[in-house]
This record gives C-alpha cells, structure tokens and sequence, in this order.
C-alpha cells in the first residue's frame, strides 16, 4: 500500500520532467544530496521536518546554440516544491556537436572521427596511428588498417617518390664515405706530422752530441755548426719539444756562451804574448 502512494506521488513529476526536457533522455538514478539553496521556489514553501533529501537528475544535454548545457533533477520525497535546474555548464557546441552530425569537418579525417573525435574504424582516412581503432594508419594510402599491414613512412616515401628515395640513399652513404676519408687523411697527416717531429727531434739531438764531441777534440769551427743547426732545429720545433729537450737546448746555449768567452780569453792572452 505505501509503495502504490509512493508511486502516485512520483508519476507526475516524472512525467513533468520528461515534458520540460525535450531531447534529453536517459534518467540517470545517481542520489545526491540537495541543500535549500540549490533550489528555487516562487512561494514559500516549509519542507517537512527530517525530510530525507533525495533526487534523481537527468543526464546532461547536448551542448547548445548559446555554448551551454544543463540537466534537471526532480524531489522524490516531496522535500521541495517542485523540481528545478542545478547545474549549468559552459561548453562550445561546434566543438562538441561536430563529431555527429554525419560531416567530415574541423580536425576530423573522416565523416565523425578521427582527429579530438573517436578513432575511425578500418579502411577510413587517418593522419597518425592515434586517428584509428587499430592504432595503424598507413603512411602509404593514409588508411586505418591492420598493425600487421601497415606501411611504415620510409617504405611509403620508397614506392611514393623511388627516385627521391634512391637519391637519397646514394647522397647517405656519399657522406658516409667522405666522412670517412677525411677522417682518414687527417689520421694519416697527424702520423706524419708526428714522424716528421721525431725525425727532427733527432736531427737536433744528433746537432747537440756533435757539438760536444767536435768541442772535446777542439775542432771549434764545426762545434760553432753544430751548434748553430742544434738552435735552428729546436726554435722550429719549441712547441712540440718535451721539457727534456728543451732543458737540453738551455744547457747547450749557456756552454756556447761558456766556449766563446774562453775562446775570447785565450784570443787576448796570446796577443798579449806576441806583443
């Protein structure tokens, strides 16, 4: 017996709401909890005491013309007067209506999907993989097609343009090649600038034994040669030079220096002797 009153007193709302909403369907039976100022009433109205708030609210309609949706929700237990719209939304009706009204437009690859709509099914346009069901776009036909068939971007661009993907491939390993050389010759020219240097490493070391020996028996003309190549040697050479050799050209300018001082010396001594 209650639940027939409780019938009697919910058919016409239920029915009101239905004849307010035009084209919006599907009665969501989602309870919330409604407080007194979320609704809007013309006369006063005292709800009963302890009234257990509970409502049921359609679900939210197509985006409209003016950019905004809303839904309905009606009392069931007659805590209220009658039932009003609680929530609106701002929403942009081209973005949101054009994904089904049946035409390819906006970012859309194909009529209604692809694109911000749902991914297209097999065989429709796509421009990337995310534009379909299958997650394949084919990169040849721009189609939805199977993973296992799709044609990736490089075969594609091989039977597309052949001649622009030859050219291609032939200017790749091209600079490949000539990479390659250069970085040879430069390997081969920094081994014989390195042999180079060793060879007159040694010919400036050879200078300076020379030097000494010719000094030691006092051949001092060709000790004044070898010394003189020695110097030629090392200043071409000074920045390639460890500090060895370098410590070994030192030595060897201060013992010329030592060899013309005493040369001067016995020159003046034996001219005193003559006079």
């Amino acid at each position: 017996m209650c639940l027939l009153v409780l019938f009697l007193l919910v058919r016409p709302v239920l029915s009101q709401a239905n004849d307010t909403l035009t084209g919006v369907s599907n009665v969501s039976n989602m309870s919330v909890n409604l407080s007194e100022e979320n609704v809007y009433e013309e006369d006063e109205f005292v709800p009963p005491k302890n009234c257990d708030y509970l409502i049921v609210c359609m679900n939210w309609s197509l985006c409209s013309e003016n950019n905004t949706k809303y839904r309905y929700c009606y009392d069931v237990n007659g805590c209220t007067k009658k039932y009003k719209a609680i929530e609106r939304k701002e929403c942009n009706h081209i973005q949101e209506t054009h994904c089904l009204n049946g035409k390819k437009d906006l970012d859309e690859t194909d009529v209604d999907c692809g694109g911000s709509c749902p991914p297209c099914s097999l065989e429709k346009d796509c421009m990337r993989d995310e534009d379909c069901e299958s997650n394949a776009c084919d990169m040849l036909n721009y189609t939805c097609v199977l993973r296992a068939d799709k044609t990736t971007k490089l075969e594609a661009f091989a039977k597309q343009r052949p001649f622009d993907f030859w050219l291609f491939v032939i200017l790749v390993y091209l600079g490949l090649f000539l990479g390659a050389f250069f970085l040879i010759k430069r390997s081969f020219k920094f081994r014989e600038h390195q042999f180079i240097m060793e060879i007159e490493k040694k010919k400036m070391q050879n200078s300076i034994d020379l030097f000494y020996l010719f000094l030691s028996r006092k051949d001092f003309h060709r000790a004044k040669l070898a010394y003189k190549l020695a110097i030629a040697i090392g200043e071409k050479i000074s920045d390639f030079l460890p500090a060895q050799d370098l410590r070994d050209l030192e030595e060897l300018r201060e013992d010329y220096k030592k060899y013309v001082v005493n040369a001067k010396k016995k020159s003046e001594s034996k001219n005193k002797e003559k006079d």
